[in-house]
């Protein structure tokens, strides 16, 4: 039976009380199959060697990183980006022309994710000025 998050979540807190989170300490924990995040860790090793290297494609598919140059500024983006409906990367540009919509979805939400990181850090001037950007 699968822990509730609430279980794990005071697993991971009792963790850090300790001076202990950390993800080898982690992962020693939760090979026990008693621990409440037991079943988070794939324990077959050889589907977690597969799931190993998918997560190293993944880095090795956002590592590469464009420059976009306009009169106005220059920015540095990723060469490739993920559309989730489909499971799949494509270039940038492709990707902004077919999946706009999909794609200001996903902005908002990474500024959204900012915002509340940044209001916990205590940085209300940013957080007010870009509050009211996202709702405006």
């Amino acid at each position: 039976m699968s822990a509730s998050s609430a279980e794990k979540l005071a697993a991971l807190v009792e963790l850090e009380a300790a001076g202990k989170l950390d993800q080898e300490t982690l992962l020693d924990m939760a090979s026990d199959p008693d621990h409440p995040c037991h079943s988070d860790f794939e324990w077959d090793d050889s589907a977690a060697a597969h799931q190993h290297r998918l997560a190293q494609a993944g880095r090795l598919i956002v590592r590469y990183r464009v420059t976009i140059e306009s009169s106005e500024r220059t920015v540095t983006v990723r060469k490739f980006t993920r559309v989730a409906s489909e499971g799949r990367w494509m270039d940038g540009d492709l990707a902004v022309a077919d999946h706009r919509g999909q794609l200001e979805e996903a902005a908002m939400r990474d500024a959204r994710t900012f915002v509340l990181k940044h209001r916990r850090l205590g940085d209300e001037t940013l957080v007010e000025f870009l509050s009211r950007a996202l709702d405006g």
